[in-house]
């Protein structure tokens, strides 16, 4: 009797014990894949902020001619005079930093996109040309791989985006049409 007892005991020790470790396992990936949620978002956040400190100009500098490096502060920055286009088909990437940072065994890649805003490649035959360059587009894009259920690898990816206005830019108000 008493080992048919201690079998009846363990099966329902088992029943209760198993979804229990396979719950802290659970969370512990949730926790993980949180986390490197967060720092990709963290890396994302300090590239947008940092492009946005820098003069509209030194900006513009990874549309116009992203061959010439950027200057450093202090120096004069005279942006080339080009009608485009300044963006390929599809959009490739200004800034890569491979392997930027690793964190717990997973390695974050950065890329970021640069690009006139609202169109990427404003047209130089129309008559606001010089306006369709005054906005860029600031897009960073954050992309990894870690272990998801079963330990099957996924790849990862968290973007974001800012807009910037040419500081220097102060348009005169138009009329609107009259009725």
């Amino acid at each position: 009797m008493s080992l048919i007892g201690f079998l009846l005991a363990a099966v329902l020790l088992s029943v209760v014990l198993i979804p229990l470790f396979m719950l802290f396992q659970s969370s512990r990936q949730t926790t993980s894949n949180s986390i490197n949620s967060i720092l990709a978002s963290q890396l994302i956040t300090t590239q947008i902020e940092k492009l946005k400190a820098m003069p509209f100009r030194k900006l513009e500098r990874y549309i116009v001619n992203p061959t010439r490096p950027v200057l450093p502060d202090g120096q004069p920055d005279i942006p080339d005079i080009i009608g485009g286009p300044f963006e390929s088909d599809p959009e490739t990437p200004d800034i890569v930093e491979e392997g930027l940072f690793r964190s717990g065994g997973i390695v974050f890649d950065r890329l970021t996109y640069i690009a006139y805003f609202p169109h990427p490649n404003p047209d130089p035959g129309s008559t606001d040309f010089f306006r369709q360059r005054q906005r860029i587009r600031i897009r960073v894009l954050v992309r990894w791989n870690e272990p998801g259920a079963g330990n099957i690898v996924q790849d990862r990816k968290l973007a974001m985006s800012s807009i910037v206005q040419n500081e220097n830019y102060h348009p005169k108000p138009t009329l609107g049409p009259r009725f």
